[in-house]
């Protein structure tokens, strides 16, 4: 057994390390994901704030079409999961050789998959939108949005394959710099192009999207040039001639479609939820769009230390050691409780500064308050079913996965359907839907751990 001597040495840490990682190994791999994840939604809060400046409208518009995108988005983003869980596998299996063909391959097969959904949103956006939103106002401005976000479909893909590789070479410290780079430029460019500054033309809510595009192809810019320059090619057999055993997509496949469906029925009843509420009127709409734009921030250290869990799961069981993995995820979820905890109280404490950040609003602002609170409640909740949840998808079992997040917004719906149209109850009791879902996603995630069948299985 080897020591890890350099806590950021994870070369070391991903291919010899044959015990359970401490707490301080953990954070040192998942601080980089939750700094990168942080400048990444930058560009959320960015829209959202430039956004309210120019209109309600705007700002529900935003709102429809950034979680239309984010949907097309989940389908580049869970195939690169099945990606990055299988590079660590190999890693853990001291295969570093297959890591490299895995990730090739899969930004070939998804460099595919953006041309086949750029060419039918383009041609189909008109009839989808038109089905779901009933103001006029909202539809042709989403319209206007998503025939420019839509161009940089290409680019989010490429930097989920990116993303995968370098999670599951344990580099992850490029992840934060790579995100930086998109946040600062999307942040110049949103301004310039939202309000027609220095010359360029005064876009509104298309300049938003087309600022978002600039972005993310100045930072899979920034992804081709760090991988040429440092990292170790040979290694991985990177980008040298080689004959491709296809059987690695498949494998990739029987991993991340699961995902794929997984993120997709999750994303689609988190859709439904703006288009119920688009229906009560845009109001509701722009209140509802403020507090997802604080809940999702604060969310941000849950995804980053999930996306840490299911790489090292997936490391120990590479390298023999399938009995750690509830340990392992016990841990992780204690440091992601306190991540999450140190976040919320001061977003309690600090309500009204932080609502004031997305509109100036003050009767906005204080209808929006009881909202805000029961999404940090859900957010304590969040904290435990994100590691429990992406530790059983590392395992590679994630045709249970998909099964548990179907169980999961079945609830979800159903306490959102009750809420909203049999009950009419206030606004702030349908973000009580998001408590019930996590509830019960711990809940089957933990049970279905337990059992420890998920062992049997080889990726």
């Amino acid at each position: 057994m080897v020591n890890v001597k350099k806590l950021s040495d994870f070369d070391t840490f991903a291919e010899d390390i044959m015990k359970i990682p401490s707490h301080k190994e953990i954070w040192m791999l998942t601080y980089p994901i939750i700094l990168s994840l942080f400048a990444e939604n930058v560009i959320n809060i960015t829209d959202t704030i430039f956004l309210a400046r120019v209109g309600e409208a705007e700002l529900g518009a935003s709102a429809i079409g950034g979680t239309f995108y984010v949907i097309l988005f989940i389908i580049g983003l869970a195939f690169s999961i099945g990606t990055q869980i299988i590079i660590s596998r190999r890693l853990g299996e001291n295969k570093p050789e297959q890591a490299g063909s895995v990730f090739e391959l899969s930004l070939f097969f998804l460099v595919f998959a953006a041309a086949l959904i750029f060419a039918l949103i383009y041609i189909f956006s008109p009839v989808i939108f038109r089905w779901i939103i009933s103001s006029e106002d909202i539809y042709e401005k989403t319209l206007l949005y998503i025939n420019y976000r839509i161009f940089g479909i290409f680019f989010t893909y490429i930097a989920c394959v990116f993303r995968a590789f370098y999670t599951g070479i344990f580099k992850t410290k490029y992840l934060a710099v790579n995100s930086v780079v998109l946040a600062g430029v999307n942040v110049v460019f949103a301004y310039l192009l939202i309000f027609g500054k220095f010359g360029f033309p005064e876009m509104g809510i298309a300049g938003a999207g087309l600022a978002t595009v600039i972005a993310e192809f100045v930072a899979v810019s920034y992804f081709v040039f760090i991988t040429f320059r440092v990292v170790d090619r040979k290694k991985y057999r990177l980008f040298k001639r080689k004959t491709y055993d296809l059987r690695v997509i498949k494998n990739i496949l029987d991993v991340s479609g699961f995902i794929i469906l997984q993120h997709l029925i999750s994303l689609m009843a988190w859709f439904s939820f703006f288009v119920v509420i688009e229906h009560r009127g845009q109001h509701e709409l722009a209140i509802t769009n403020i507090v997802r734009s604080v809940y999702v921030f604060l969310m941000i250290p849950g995804w980053a230390f999930g996306s840490a869990c299911n790489t090292l799961v997936s490391n120990i069981i590479g390298q023999g050691n399938p009995g750690g993995v509830l340990q392992l995820i016990r841990k992780i979820t204690f440091l992601c409780f306190v991540a999450i905890i140190a976040l919320v109280i001061p977003a309690q404490i600090f309500h009204d500064t932080i609502l004031s950040w997305f509109t100036a609003d003050k009767a906005l602002i204080n209808e929006s308050l009881n909202s805000y609170y029961m999404v940090m409640l859900a957010l304590v909740i969040f904290s435990l079913t994100m590691n429990y949840y992406n530790g059983l998808i590392g395992t590679g079992r994630t045709r249970a996965a998909m099964y548990i997040e179907l169980l999961g917004v079945v609830f979800y719906l159903v306490t959102l359907y009750l809420i909203v149209n049999r009950f009419s109850l206030p606004l702030e009791f349908a973000w009580s839907c998001e408590i019930v879902y996590f509830t019960a996603m711990f809940l089957f995630s933990y049970i279905y751990l337990k059992k420890g069948s998920w062992k049997l299985r080889p990726i």
